[in-house]
């Protein structure tokens, strides 16, 4: 007889986690799978990375360079 154990790991912590206690975490280009107390650091981590993303988007509007290069300025340049 051949029996197999599924089972899942924190991508993080490496901890072994339950079914019921595993959290899903979406990013740019991966899917993590984290245990609740990894998946709580996570939440501050994106809290801070969208602030530091807002932040980034409002220095490229005031300097008009990045992907906010305006009409006008990119017909001079040319």
């Amino acid at each position: 007889m051949k029996k197999i154990r599924e089972y899942y790991i924190c991508d993080r912590c490496k901890e072994e986690i339950s079914e019921d206690k595993r959290n899903i975490a979406p990013d740019v280009m991966y899917c993590y799978e984290l245990c609740n107390r990894c998946f709580e650091i996570y939440v501050k981590y994106r809290k801070e990375i969208n602030l530091l993303n807002d932040k980034y988007d409002r220095i490229s509007k005031n300097f008009k360079f990045g992907k906010y290069l305006p009409k006008d300025l990119e017909s001079e340049v040319n």
